[in-house]
């Protein structure tokens, strides 16, 4: 039996063998400026081509600055949007969003009047409330690193106090 998940994903098994998963995942990220930050927007590049090496699809928003100078990204919840709606579009069952922005809740509505089932994978923060109210699941990224052996999770401690600010593209 064969049926078609998220991405590219397939999952093959026959009657009781352990299902089989290959995925092909899609990430949506943004990066800083290269002219304001050269050296952070050369390591997230070098981060982002480990990424496409490793088979994932990067789709890059882009980043400007507010009258404060802080960093919004623009663009990625769009981004995101798009992949969710296409990907219900080819008949995947299930797609896995990593993220709790409300922006994305109408593709999600979409994705799921297409008869996929989507599931938000949050971190410490709470979810949007119509977000709960849109998605099949929760799950709280703490679960699912539980679940990896501590070995395999590379831990980085923040050095740059400069962070992104989430808005959505008007």
């Amino acid at each position: 039996m064969e049926r078609r998940m998220r991405g590219n994903s397939h999952v093959r098994c026959e009657a009781g063998e352990k299902a089989e998963i290959i995925s092909k995942p899609y990430l949506s990220l943004s990066n800083v400026p290269k002219k304001l930050e050269p050296q952070r927007y050369e390591l997230r590049e070098k981060f982002f081509r480990a990424l496409i090496r490793d088979g994932i699809s990067v789709h890059k928003g882009f980043v400007v600055q507010d009258h404060e100078k802080k960093f919004i990204s623009k663009g990625v919840d769009v981004l995101l949007s798009l992949d969710l709606v296409d990907l219900s579009l080819e008949g995947y069952d299930e797609i896995y969003v990593f993220s709790a922005d409300g922006d994305i809740v109408p593709a999600i509505q979409r994705a799921r009047e297409n008869g996929t089932i989507v599931k938000a994978i949050v971190s410490f923060d709470t979810p949007a409330k119509h977000m709960v109210e849109a998605v099949d699941e929760v799950i709280r990224l703490s679960d699912v690193l539980k679940k990896i052996p501590s070995n395999h999770i590379l831990r980085q401690e923040r050095t740059n106090t400069r962070t992104f600010k989430k808005e959505s593209v008007a």
